[in-house]
């Protein structure tokens, strides 16, 4: 009895702890990646986005994208309308093929992003900003608690619509 409860074990760890095996990167420290499905993925790295169809196999730079890319951080909302932000915040609706920059005005440094729903999302960075969209990105609304040059807010998380939670260094924020 113990050797076939050791065997079944044995045989369901194999399907929790699955194989992993390398593949092909187009730069050696991508700093965000996002697949919508076993082949399709995108990945941001040496300032540009990178495209694979194959799952991986190989990579290109959307032609839109050959001069650069500001950001270097990704969030999707869905399979194909996400964000690139860091040093502004870039909209892609066909999966990372063209991007559009919806920046709010001015110099930002964002450093994460939310979305409760398809079009309600929030942003957070730097200078204790927090920007709210409520259309999916189109337009950025600045409701910041509290701004300062040594204010950074980390992290921005909500439960549901009416609950969130902001972090930073010092700063601990909670809407209801």
């Amino acid at each position: 009895m113990k050797k076939l409860i050791l065997i079944v074990s044995l045989a369901s760890s194999n399907i929790l702890f699955s194989q992993w095996q390398q593949f092909k990167s187009p730069v050696i420290a991508p700093t965000a990646f996002f697949f919508k499905d076993s082949l399709s993925g995108l990945l941001i790295g040496d300032g540009y986005p990178y495209k694979t169809t194959d799952g991986g196999d190989s990579w290109y730079i959307p032609q839109q994208n050959q001069l650069g890319f500001l950001s270097d951080e990704l969030y999707f909302i869905n399979k194909n309308v996400g964000f690139g932000y860091r040093y502004g915040i870039l909209k892609t609706v066909d999966m990372g093929d063209n991007w559009e920059n919806v920046t709010p005005e001015g110099y930002h440094a964002f450093f994460n992003m939310y979305f409760i729903t398809d079009s309600i999302g929030y942003v957070v960075g730097n200078r204790g900003e927090i920007f709210v969209t409520r259309n999916q990105g189109s337009s950025w609304l600045d409701i910041s608690y509290q701004k300062g040059d040594e204010i950074y807010l980390y992290s921005v998380y909500f439960s549901d619509l009416n609950n969130g939670w902001i972090y930073g260094n010092g700063f601990k924020l909670k809407t209801s």
